[in-house]
């Protein structure tokens, strides 16, 4: 190894050492942060020996800097230095005002393409005079012109002819060469960049190190150097693979998640051919715990309680994963949806002497907390739009929970530790300090699918097909995005919440064409008016026909809809048809037909959590078939009072 030798300000001889000469061998890569560990391979003299490490990332946590791997008795660290360059006081730490490469390839050929436009201008216009002193050439003629003007004439022409055939040449050539000078451009533009590459990185490693070793004897030894290093991070990306059974025409019972890791660095310093290990730790925040003083009540009213965007405020919360809390602070359940806000109670209504829909008030509807239409399916309001039922799980459909199956593949060594999981990937990684995201594989998991299809015929004539999976791996799903595939072709980007272990997954593969749905409502006009109130009644009927066109039968459809409910008590609403539905209890079905059934969605019968939510199943839907769905509800109002359904 070739040292190059500084004198000290002891006056002692300085040996400096290039970190880039010595291999990085392994990476753990944090949320915000990276742990590097390189190997450095010293000769050492008997007694004191005085290395400085140059070349190392600008973006190096100056405390974290330290080293290892010395054996007992061969020698001893005496003294250790590092030294970070100061952060500019404008553009933030590290920057310069260097245009980038990019930026300086594109301004040479603006400026080549601006010469060229130039010179064809000039051509243009030496063409137009040339055009116009040949039109008057052709108009002269003997009888209009003397011999004496003529022969003027002839020699004016060909003096201008020999300036347009020097002017054509020179610009001619011009524009040659500025082509030329273009394709050279674009041609050194890899080679240019390489060497922009290399001075950007040697710009990001400006921190310098030193340490002072103490040996007995003259060795060889190989110090383990270690360093947290801002600039890097990974977040999770996923891939859902869904199938068709080419017999069935239906969904295969599996579905394939692929977990991957996206990791970006700007470190300064490119990783090759290292161990890479991700960690779900946070590195970004401190892990004390807060201190609990002393509550007071005073005058007034509260202050507005900062919390952060985006983390925890500190990693006691982030690095747990039995305390996060889902994105955006939401507490965690066994089920996870896709949706975008939290569940909120959507009607009013005051609590009266009868139930819902005229039903006695000791009557409850059926328990149905977790139930909700595709969050992408629906408006952004309305009975089912994806604020009301964001957090909740799509309709069961399966008669048991899903089989467990092994993982496929998997690309990493999990290891579960008490506040975070990390992953060990198996063969070596290269991250290169290029500001693009590296993607590997950590796991490919099988989970076992049961498929559903979906309509709420209220707000849209789709029928949605939507796929529900069982978490069967030993560890959970971070946030991140998910692209979905159903027989390789692609569905959707979307975002996959925090996953725990047996949670449930559940997604929509899209729209099912060969489903139709018609809904329709006859409001009649009605001139009964009852009572000393003069309230007047009018019937409104809801009809919703579901047909199969598929070759095929689907086993079961999952039909929602809203019976609208009072926004204050003068309103009220009785549900006419089916009668005996009004009083039905928590957890019970209704029993409309054979292969058709319902049930309500609350679990209260009367006051604000009624919302007037149903669901009905059809089963076993033959091919051709089609099942028809009516309900027929009376609204009561004041004769004078004007209404409508939201």
């Amino acid at each position: 190894m070739r040292y190059s030798t500084d004198p000290s300000p002891a006056g002692m001889k300085q040996i400096v050492i290039d970190a880039q000469d010595h291999p990085i061998e392994a990476v753990t890569v944090f949320d915000q942060r990276a742990e590097v560990r390189r190997i450095i391979t010293l000769e050492l003299d008997a007694g004191r020996n005085d290395f400085a490490i140059k070349n190392l990332p600008s973006g190096i946590v100056p405390d974290t800097l330290h080293f290892a791997g010395l054996s007992a008795g061969q020698a001893s660290v005496v003294d250790t230095t590092c030294v970070t360059p100061r952060p500019k006081i404008f553009g933030g730490p590290f920057q310069t005002s260097r245009t980038s490469p990019a930026q300086r390839i594109n301004e040479k050929i603006t400026e080549l393409e601006a010469k060229k436009r130039e010179l064809l201008r000039e051509l243009s216009l030496i063409n137009a005079r040339s055009d116009v002193l040949l039109s008057y050439a052709n108009s002269l003629n003997g009888e209009n012109t003397e011999p004496g003007d003529f022969v003027e004439f002839l020699g004016h022409f060909n003096a201008a002819g020999q300036a347009t055939l020097e002017a054509t040449t020179r610009i001619e050539n011009g524009v040659r060469e500025i082509d030329a000078s273009i394709g050279r451009i674009k041609a050194n533009e890899e080679s240019e960049d390489e060497g922009d590459k290399i001075q950007e990185l040697s710009v990001k490693r400006k921190t310098k190190a030193s340490v002072v070793l103490s040996a007995k004897e003259a060795c060889s030894i190989k110090l383990s150097l270690t360093y947290v290093v801002n600039g890097a991070g990974w977040k999770p990306a996923y891939e859902l693979h869904a199938i068709t059974d080419s017999k069935t025409q239906a969904i295969a019972n599996n579905a394939t998640l692929h977990y991957h890791a996206s990791i970006l660095q700007t470190t300064g310093e490119d990783w090759e051919d290292v161990q890479l290990t991700l960690s779900t730790a946070s590195s970004a925040y401190s892990s004390y715990v807060p201190y609990l003083g002393k509550s007071i009540i005073k005058a007034g009213t509260a202050p507005v309680r900062y919390t952060p965007l985006f983390g925890h405020t500190s990693n006691l919360a982030a690095n747990n994963p039995l305390d996060r809390r889902g994105l955006f602070g939401a507490a965690p359940t066994n089920t996870v949806g896709f949706g975008s806000a939290t569940s909120a109670y959507l009607f009013n209504t005051g609590a009266t002497s009868g139930g819902l829909f005229g039903a006695a008030a000791t009557n409850n509807v059926g328990n149905h907390a977790a139930t909700t239409a595709p969050s992408s399916s629906v408006p952004a309001s309305g009975p089912f739009s994806s604020e009301a039922t964001a957090r909740e799980e799509f309709g069961v459909v399966v008669e048991s929970n899903p089989d467990m199956h092994a993982l496929d593949r998997v690309g990493a060594a999990v290891n579960d530790q008490a506040l975070a999981s990390t992953y060990s990937i198996e063969t070596n990684v290269t991250v290169q300090s290029d500001d693009i995201p590296h993607r590997v594989t950590i796991m490919s998991a099988q989970l076992g699918a049961k498929t559903q299809y979906i309509t709420v015929p209220k707000l849209s004539r789709a029928v949605y097909l939507s796929c529900k999976m069982i978490n069967s791996t030993t560890h959970q799903f971070l946030p991140g995005p998910l692209v979905t595939y159903l027989d390789n072709s692609y569905v959707d980007t979307t975002t996959l919440p925090l996953v725990p272990v047996k949670g449930i997954i559940t997604k929509s593969l899209g729209t099912d064409a060969a489903i139709n749905v018609a809904f329709t409502q006859i409001k009649k006009e009605s001139d009964k008016v009852v009572g000393f109130a003069q309230r007047k009644y009018t019937p409104v009927t809801d009809t919703i026909t579901i047909k199969n066109t598929h070759p095929f039968a689907i086993p079961r459809i999952l039909v929602r809809h809203a019976i609208p409910t009072p926004q204050d008590d003068q309103f009220r609403v009785v549900l006419i048809n089916p009668e005996d539905m009004a009083g039905l209890e928590p957890g019970k079905e209704y029993k409309l037909r054979e292969k058709v059934k319902g049930r309500w969605m609350d679990d209260a019968t009367s006051g604000p959590d009624v919302s007037g939510l149903v669901e009905w199943t059809i089963d076993n839907l033959e091919a051709d078939a089609k099942e028809e769905i009516k309900m027929v509800y009376e609204v009561a109002a004041p004769q004078d009072v004007e209404w409508h359904q939201s």
